[in-house]
């Protein structure tokens, strides 16, 4: 389940980027692609497997981190569980920053790699 979880997500991250990158061209990519070209997009942009690297990475030691604090400090475990929900002091926070940064670091690497491909500077 687990791996089948990360490959949905270093596809979608993989759409994402196509889906922008090509959008800097004036193309909608949806019209013109195929169900495989997107089953294939983490294999043909590469940077998305970077990515997800990098999102696990940083998932695990936020999670890491939030555990040592609330071990450390049992004040702060307390304060967190009068303050919040129990539901909202489990990592789900750290989740749902993940899953609102990841969409917008893609898209804006995907217009930067756009815009170095940019031929209206080229003389025709």
């Amino acid at each position: 389940m687990v791996i089948t979880l990360g490959y949905f997500i270093v596809t979608g991250i993989g759409v994402v980027y196509s889906i922008f990158f090509y959008r800097e061209f004036g193309s909608n990519i949806v019209k013109f692609a195929d169900v495989t070209d997107f089953l294939l997009a983490s294999i043909v942009e590469p940077i998305s497997i970077v990515i997800f690297l990098g999102i696990l990475v940083f998932t695990l030691t936020m999670f890491q981190l939030d555990f040592w604090v609330r071990r450390k400090w049992p004040g702060y475990k307390r304060w967190l569980e009068r303050r919040f929900a129990p539901k909202y002091t489990d990592p789900l926070i750290i989740s749902l920053i993940v899953i609102i940064f990841v969409p917008y670091s893609v898209r804006q690497f995907a217009i930067d790699n756009g815009k170095v491909g940019d031929t209206d500077n080229f003389i025709t």
